[in-house]
């Protein structure tokens, strides 16, 4: 596996978590070549070792519904599959997320009121609690009463994990030791005028915590979308714009910077009217650089950082098909990389 350039498989250091058309595979940089995993695992994550792959099982219901029945995990090496959550018959298990240091699992379950395979869950009403499971040992913990749960991610340290209710509300950061909870970014708190918009917020996605654990950044749902950093000790806040996104935005491995594709423009009549800039953006300070900016095709369609923090993975996009470069952050040089499988999606990138 080489790049365009001539550049060695060193660039690819740790393990790369791909989707391709034929499903999820592997590039373990240091083995023969790509892993393929089961093509019926959605949702995957690479743990922090990047040993094992996190992912959810599903089945289509009578109803239509597709339901997540199980959580498991694939060993990236052996190929081995061992489940660590079991769904009830009226539950669904995802999304999951590991923990910092790999020994547990958090994930939302969602329990039906009427039975998914015989009635359609629509109009019927259903709870949510977040849950905490440590692998290969004992029962999950859940926490319940928190409204709706829909992204969630760890604090770096694992005590907290954020969460965003998918909706006009607050994000929530809950103590994993004692249950409880504490709110940042309501829908009419003070960070709407700081951040000089006055559109109508929908909600957060995509929640993350920086790697000091200081910041927590999410996308707030308006006209135009906002990513959205607070400071997890007060009410402080850094904000930037774009009109739609097609990669989530990521930390840096050790420093409070966040990368993100900033889209601009719109998909006109026979002929391609978007932008995409590959933005970095420090937490404390505000600042931001564009490493890079795409006018028209390739469209920027996912971003992972290398485990050391110097360069990134870029999934490019043009002409019905997707392919892989690499980007050194300093000299700003792009690589693209020779893979026998074609690729949709870009995942995971773990040591």
């Amino acid at each position: 596996m080489a790049s365009e350039d001539g550049a060695g498989r060193g660039a690819l250091a740790g393990t790369l978590l791909l989707l391709g058309d034929d499903g999820p595979f592997v590039i373990d940089a240091g083995g023969d070549g790509p892993i393929e995993l089961p093509k019926d695992l959605a949702g995957l994550e690479l743990s922090p070792d990047g040993n094992h792959v996190l992912a959810a099982r599903s089945v289509r219901e009578p109803t239509g519904i597709t339901r997540n029945t199980e959580l498991v995990t694939v060993d990236v090496q052996s190929g081995e599959t061992a489940t660590i959550v079991a769904a009830a018959p009226k539950e669904d298990v995802a999304p999951a997320v590991w923990s910092p240091d790999g020994t547990r699992v958090a994930y939302r379950s969602t329990t039906y009121e009427r039975d998914p395979s015989v009635v359609h869950p629509h109009g019927h009403g259903s709870r949510s609690a977040l849950c905490v499971v440590t692998v290969g040992h004992g029962e999950p913990r859940c926490f319940g009463g928190l409204g709706r749960v829909d992204g969630i991610a760890w604090s770096p340290d694992g005590a907290r994990i954020v969460i965003d209710a998918g909706g006009p509300q607050p994000l929530q950061l809950l103590d994993v030791s004692t249950g409880r909870t504490r709110a940042i970014g309501g829908p009419h708190g003070p960070w709407l005028r700081r951040v000089g918009t006055h559109g109508r917020f929908m909600g957060f996605f995509h929640p993350s915590w920086s790697p000091s654990g200081r910041y927590v950044a999410a996308v707030a749902d308006m006209e135009p979308r906002r990513i959205i950093i607070f400071d997890t000790r007060g009410e402080s806040v850094t904000g930037r714009g774009f009109s739609d996104i097609f990669a989530e935005p990521v930390w840096a491995p050790s420093r409070d910077v966040i990368a993100y594709a900033s889209v601009t423009g719109r998909i006109r009549e026979k002929r391609l009217g978007l932008n995409t800039d590959l933005r970095l953006l420090h937490a404390r300070t505000g600042r931001e650089r564009v490493v890079r900016a795409f006018r028209g095709y390739p469209l920027l369609y996912g971003l992972e950082w290398d485990p050391a923090g110097r360069s990134m993975a870029a999934l490019l996009y043009e002409a019905g098909r997707g392919w892989l470069s690499l980007v050194d952050l300093e000299d700003r040089r792009w690589s693209r990389v020779r893979l026998r499988h074609s690729v949709s999606g870009l995942l995971d990138w773990a040591p």
